[in-house]
């Protein structure tokens, strides 16, 4: 059997002078290197692969893969997981699946802001849960937040994360209440783009919002208020962010 780098023979013979047979050797060495890289690179995202499925048979909740990862090794596996992960310092977290009223305001927040958009003729786009935003914070973050508003194009964006948002919103639920309202909170509150953060819950009708202009002080809202957006000059009325949503708050307020 002949291996990929065999010498060539011809009648039984090696052929060619020492100098090609020395350009030919150092060209097999080149492949040889590429070709022990690639089972290397194989067997590290199949491992990789594998610990991701691992922990999202794990959730709901959400669940740290214990295996540190290079930022380029995670922005490559995410395009072929079937789960989403967030990215953070190196280590990466399966996220929880939503449930139908998460998923019903998800919806009715982007398709308000977007029709505000188009109405006011606006530069900006509003993007759903699938957007990474990337963040430098002393270390490297990406995270998908639930409805995300940009204005200004950064050079290093890309088709699959975005560096400048100006509205960022998260809809809270059991698994990630916490780090929707502390350490995660925090880090979103160092982006310099960043103007205005909205956390909704789902069981109950409570909208808070932090605003940049207000050093970052917290304002609540609830059924009849209406939230204004003064990043993007858009007005929602809360009962409108909770349309179709099935809570006991939205069904007592609809049967008044």
């Amino acid at each position: 059997m002949c291996l990929p780098f065999c010498y060539p023979k011809k009648k039984g013979k090696h052929i060619g002078s020492p100098l090609s047979s020395l350009r030919w050797f150092y060209r097999q060495l080149i492949k040889v290197h590429i070709f022990v890289k690639s089972l290397n690179f194989v067997n590290i995202s199949r491992q990789t692969i594998s610990k991701i499925k691992q922990g999202a048979n794990k959730m709901p909740l959400v669940k740290k893969i214990e295996s540190e990862m290079s930022e380029n090794d995670y922005l490559e596996n995410e395009l072929i997981s079937d789960i989403k992960h967030e990215y953070i310092n190196g280590y990466i977290y399966a996220m929880p699946g939503a449930s139908e009223n998460h998923g019903l305001i998800l919806q009715n927040m982007s398709r308000e802001i977007g029709n505000s958009l188009i109405k006011n003729k606006s530069p900006c786009n509003v993007l759903s849960s699938d957007m990474k935003v990337r963040i430098n914070d002393k270390s490297t973050h990406y995270f998908y937040p639930d409805v995300v508003v940009f204005c200004d194009k950064h050079k290093h964006d890309t088709e699959y994360y975005k560096h400048s948002p100006i509205i960022i919103v998260e809809v809270l639920s059991k698994t990630t209440r916490k780090n929707d309202k502390t350490s995660k909170k925090l880090t979103y509150f160092n982006i310099p783009t960043l103007q205005e953060y909205v956390l909704i819950e789902q069981d109950t009708c409570e909208v808070e919002v932090f605003r940049k202009s207000e050093s970052w002080k917290s304002s609540v809202y609830f059924l009849g208020d209406k939230i204004t957006f003064d990043s993007i000059n858009t007005t929602i009325p809360v009962e409108d962010i909770y349309y179709h949503v099935n809570n006991e708050d939205i069904n007592a307020f609809l049967n008044d």
